[in-house]
């Protein structure tokens, strides 16, 4: 939040961002993020990619082994 904080208008920092929002499970906040990384930067994949994956679905419990 506080690379966001000093440069939001950087697509890789909202892009990071996103990302750890989503393995948090804070879908909702993390989809604003990813839209706005890829708004900044529509060649930006990863943002694409995330946002394709759905980031609005908490990701899938993994049992532990």
């Amino acid at each position: 939040r506080h690379l966001v904080r000093l440069a939001p208008n950087n697509h890789l920092a909202q892009g990071y961002l996103g990302d750890a929002l989503v393995k948090t499970r804070q879908p909702a906040e993390a989809k604003r993020h990813l839209l706005r990384a890829h708004e900044l930067d529509p060649s930006y994949t990863f943002a694409g990619l995330t946002l394709a994956d759905r980031p609005d679905q908490p990701p899938p419990i993994q049992p532990v082994k």
